[in-house]
């Protein structure tokens, strides 16, 4: 009896003394130091503008089509995603609803760009919107890693579409 309550006052002091150092698995993404690195890629014939957003995994897409079509979706984690406008339609306007703008960028045919994107939320999601060269935004696209780091999202115009790629650790 007394050797029982000896192990229930030790396990009890363990757990006491050791309280806020043990951390579980969380789904809450973690805080990223590495910056990404961005670039596009233009095998097209015509130029295309990659505008860049940094925002965070709980923001919603604002979208709006030609066709006066008034929409919004939430960022999917873990991956990349990519929206095209419906058939005979493209988008008038694509914003997140939070983030901050990291910048435009018009690339030329045979031509590439690169970016560092620093200073990054926890969480982050990099939306890229893709206008081609009658400033119609044929696509957009983002990028996310769940509990891991994003360390790289990139995109490709070729002559039939945009492809995107991402790389995380």
């Amino acid at each position: 009896m007394i050797m029982r309550t000896i192990l229930k006052v030790l396990l009890i002091s363990c757990i006491v003394s050791t309280a806020g150092c043990i951390s579980f698995a969380s789904d809450t993404p973690s805080k990223q130091n590495e910056p990404v690195a961005f670039y596009a890629n233009n095998t097209a014939s015509s130029p295309y503008t990659f505008e860049v957003f940094v925002t965070d995994h709980s923001t919603n897409v604002s979208v709006r089509e030609s066709d006066g079509k008034s929409y919004s979706e939430s960022v999917t984690l873990g991956g990349v995603t990519t929206s095209r406008p419906s058939e005979g339609h493209h988008f008038t306007e694509v914003r997140p609803d939070s983030g901050r703008h990291h910048g435009n960028f018009t690339v030329n045919s045979g031509e590439s760009v690169e970016s560092n994107i620093t200073d990054l939320p926890i969480g982050v999601v990099i939306l890229v919107v893709v206008y081609n060269d009658e400033n119609q935004i044929v696509q957009y696209s983002s990028a996310t890693c769940d509990d891991e780091s994003l360390l790289a999202f990139g995109l490709i115009a070729y002559s039939n579409g945009i492809a995107t790629e991402s790389l995380c650790d």
